[in-house]
């Protein structure tokens, strides 16, 4: 077609059949999503042709439901839009964080801190460290962040600060920036990775980290272990380079 982007106006409510979905969908999982229960003939017909189109070149096609007011200017003008947006490219963009980026991380990670679930960080602090920060961000709006510490002469790298807006949680956008850290903890000659948490173990056994105790950690790290704080430790062995879902920019 030649087309930047492929609007279909949807006669049925996409809110009905995405609510608590992911809205971002690549031309696979929305194949795979007009195989579930809740989709008629037409809307499925709807959906094919907009995938075929993003197979065939098309950068983005946007289901938009006819019905509402304004939702044809909401979907286009707002960051998240209100219909289900179908794209075989990238919408939300990892990158490296930049000295510009330190007043957005401080109004990501201020909430998590106040509920000790992250380690309080002064802007001067993240001044310091920005370069061990990756973030993933739409429309300039960061969506979520992580970082990877190192310590010289050690294999051993410590994954840290890992933040997701609340709106987002359910994206898998976490899973995204940790996979993208280990990958670069690969590369950089590590060979396990650890995490102190004090509320979210159960997330990072879910994603291959192990109990341990905390003579595990390098010495240097051990010697900046708060007690008060009595977080748990975790390990990861790295094995080979994970794969990240999606490219660094």
């Amino acid at each position: 077609l030649g087309a930047d982007k492929l609007i279909f106006l949807e006669e049925e409510d996409a809110a009905a059949v995405t609510a608590g979905r992911s809205s971002q969908l690549d031309p696979a999982q929305a194949e795979s999503r007009t195989r579930e229960a809740g989709f008629s003939p037409a809307r499925r017909q709807a959906w094919m042709g907009c995938i075929q189109a993003c197979r065939s070149g098309v950068p983005r096609a946007h289901l938009i439901p006819r019905g509402q007011e304004g939702a044809l200017l909401l979907e286009l003008f707002t960051r998240d839009g209100i219909g289900t947006l179908i794209t075989a490219g990238t919408y939300d963009v990892v990158r490296e964080a930049t000295i510009d980026d330190i007043g957005g991380l401080l109004a990501l990670i201020a909430p998590l801190e106040a509920q000790g679930i992250l380690v309080h960080r002064s802007r001067e602090q993240l001044e310091l460290e920005i370069a061990n920060f990756i973030l993933m961000e739409r429309d300039q709006t960061i969506l979520a962040c992580a970082a990877l510490y190192t310590f010289p002469g050690e294999e051993a790298g410590e994954i840290a600060c890992v933040a997701v807006h609340p709106d987002y949680r359910e994206l898998g956008l976490g899973h995204d920036l940790l996979a993208h850290l280990e990958q670069r903890a690969w590369t950089r000659g590590l060979r396990w990775l650890f995490v102190l948490t004090t509320q979210t173990a159960h997330w990072f056994i879910e994603h291959g980290y192990r109990p341990a105790r905390i003579e595990d950690l390098p010495v240097a790290r051990q010697a900046l272990y708060n007690f008060k704080r009595n977080s748990k430790v975790f390990i990861k062995a790295l094995s080979a380079a994970p794969a990240a879902r999606r490219p660094i920019a």
